[in-house]
């Protein structure tokens, strides 16, 4: 399996040419970090010489309870059939994954600024196998208490087992402020949900706290 060590020289040129990226990890993040992750994953595989990277993009304030870790909702996995395995022990196709990076996938994640923008790529993504963006309640109704739009937010509340256990623990009463429409609640919670993100992946170099839509 490929290293830490082996995706940061290989990576190494684009981090010194753009000052707007960071290796973090595995992860090649777009800075500033505000309230998304855009990125390049750069994962292991099975095969010992495989890179295998993928775009991520992920709703900071997600993370501490969705626990997806880097790979956000439906990443989208680089390939170049010309190319074949991304393989760390030839040159020539390090360096074509450097250049598909920069040519394909850069200047995709750094327009992605505010959290519209997020919800707007989200939803032009490929539907063949996650499905809609729109359809999932969690994400959205997130981006609706983020945008102040509280009726919309619990409209959106997610039914499953799963979130209930984890509301219970992260924001028991987000409900209750939604409910009231407590805008100073909500976005401190939101933002307690971000900083626990940030920690947890170690980006506090990176990480500038901004204000939600709803505190505008």
């Amino acid at each position: 399996m490929t290293t830490i060590a082996q995706v940061k020289q290989a990576l190494k040129p684009l981090l010194d040419r753009y000052s707007d990226l960071a290796l973090v990890g595995r992860f090649l993040v777009v800075k500033p970090v505000h309230h998304i992750t855009r990125g390049v994953f750069v994962d292991r595989s099975i095969d010992k010489v495989a890179f295998v990277p993928d775009v991520v993009t992920d709703m900071l304030a997600l993370e501490p309870v969705r626990r997806y870790g880097f790979w956000g909702w439906n990443p989208e996995r680089l390939y170049d059939q010309r190319v074949g395995t991304w393989d760390v022990t030839k040159p020539e196709t390090v360096r074509a994954m450097r250049e598909h990076i920069e040519v394909n996938v850069l200047q995709r994640l750094r327009s992605i600024v505010s959290l519209n923008d997020y919800r707007n790529y989200e939803q032009g993504k490929s539907k063949v196998f996650s499905g809609a963006f729109e359809q999932l309640l969690f994400p959205n109704m997130m981006l609706a208490a983020a945008h102040g739009d509280f009726e919309a937010a619990l409209q959106l509340w997610p039914v499953e087992v799963w979130f209930h256990e984890r509301i219970t623990k992260f924001f028991p009463e987000f409900h209750t402020a939604l409910e009231a429409g407590d805008r100073a609640f909500i976005a401190t919670t939101l933002r307690r949900l971000e900083a626990a993100a940030i920690k947890a992946y170690a980006m506090e170099h990176i990480w500038e706290p901004t204000p939600f839509p709803l505190e505008l």
